[in-house]
């Protein structure tokens, strides 16, 4: 599809095959009214209730959209309904500028599924800022790969992206920690690969890795690599597939605190397949190792504590010395020869073991 526009213009793609223009600032002719109020509005000269209102905006006014987002949401009472959207600069037919609540506005003559994916665009450039969104969207888009090469390629991006979210979203809750906890369940709609959940007591949000989105995706792709990854990630997260800070080889405390179960077999089990799926490919590659890392930070942590007692947890040790998992390195087997011997010593260091008999 060819498209050209106006010198000014900008595109912006919001769904497969819609595109909405508008035209910075420009002359009034120059303008594509590609939206449309749904609710009887304000246009304000800032974005925000107490600004100034340059005019009132009658139901159905159309409106073109100028292409900046504000870079916060707003919570705004429209027919008994409270809603948390950004605001939008937009231009009148009659070549008045300003901004408007994206809550009471929409896309002409676009589905209710097309309306979703536009807004949860303009949601997703407010907090994270256009270069972000952008990125974000390309990536969603990416045509369905067919082997698992292909995919190994789109899902280290999708990875990439996905850290750069929960960084950002950190940080952000970190500097409003005063303020009520915002809503950010609207990105799994936006998350084909990744579930976010509140952590921290509800302190924080972060954005998962579901691995039985990689196994359906896996299913349809040709070669077995991911296949092999997705069945890690059902190994590592048996309850329900989707990574959480209780993988099978610890010992949970709460909803989000553990204790290693070093003792128990699921490290050795562990590291026995990601030797098999490493030496079959080398794809995923890099998402196996950083499983690798996990599963031996569990008990190379000196501030670890311990459910099970010293014999146990050194009869695993010495199964994963007896079994030689080919993914362990000659830096690996180093750290872990040197746990051993802390784990042999009458106070094991300091570490907590056995917590289970509550020693």
């Amino acid at each position: 599809m060819n498209l050209s526009f106006a010198k000014g213009a900008l595109a912006v793609l919001v769904g497969p095959g819609l595109f909405f223009v508008a035209c910075r600032g420009s002359a009034k002719s120059d303008a594509i009214f590609s939206l449309s109020t749904t609710y009887v509005t304000s246009l304000r000269e800032q974005p925000n209730e107490k600004s100034r209102e340059i005019r009132q905006l009658p139901l159905g006014t159309a409106l073109a959209d100028l292409g900046e987002v504000s870079r916060f949401l707003s919570g705004i009472l429209l027919a008994d309904s409270l809603r948390q959207e950004p605001w939008l600069r937009v231009q009148t037919s009659e070549g008045e500028a300003g901004w408007v609540f994206a809550g009471a506005v929409q896309p002409e003559a676009a589905g209710a599924a097309e309306i979703r994916r536009w807004l949860l665009a303009k949601r997703f450039e407010a907090w994270f800022g256009p270069v972000l969104a952008q990125r974000w969207q390309r990536w969603q888009e990416l045509p369905e790969p067919q082997s698992d090469s292909l995919f190994s390629v789109q899902l280290r991006e999708g990875l990439a992206l996905r850290d750069t979210l929960n960084l950002l979203i950190s940080r952000k809750v970190t500097r409003d920690a005063g303020n009520p906890f915002p809503d950010f369940f609207w990105l799994n709609e936006a998350s084909p690969f990744f579930i976010g959940q509140q952590i921290a007591q509800g302190t924080n949000f972060y954005l998962f890795l579901d691995y039985r989105a990689i196994g359906r995706r896996a299913q349809r792709t040709q070669g077995q690599e991911d296949d092999r990854f997705a069945a890690l990630g059902y190994a590592a997260y048996p309850t329900d597939s989707i990574e959480s800070p209780l993988p099978a080889w610890v010992f949970p405390l709460s909803t989000e605190a553990s204790c290693s179960n070093l003792g128990q077999g699921q490290h050795l089990a562990m590291l026995q397949q990601l030797g098999v799926a490493l030496t079959a490919g080398r794809y995923f590659k890099p998402e196996l190792l950083r499983l690798k890392e996990a599963v031996l930070e569990d008990f190379l942590n000196q501030k670890r504590s311990f459910w099970q007692p010293r014999e146990k947890i050194l009869a695993e040790l010495d199964a994963i010395r007896a079994a030689a998992p080919s993914c362990l390195s000659d830096r690996d087997w180093l750290a872990i020869e040197a746990q051993r011997a802390i784990f042999q010593q009458a106070d094991a260091g300091g570490m907590k073991l056995n917590l289970r008999a509550g020693e």
